[in-house]
């Protein structure tokens, strides 16, 4: 974990994962992106993202 006054960085949690998913499948917050995820891709991307920062910690 990485903490500074204004900020916490931690790992992926699976309790990060259903907001995350939830989020990734919302029209308006994915406005911007190429395609909405599905909750398969979503949770695919956040062991990606757990895996990389195993990696680098």
């Amino acid at each position: 974990m990485l903490e500074t006054t204004r900020l916490i960085l931690m790992q992926w949690e699976a309790k990060n994962m259903a907001p995350f998913a939830a989020k990734n499948a919302d029209p308006d917050v994915m406005r911007f992106f190429p395609v909405q995820l599905m909750r398969e891709e979503s949770d695919s991307l956040t062991a990606r993202f757990r895996d990389g920062i195993d990696e680098r910690d």
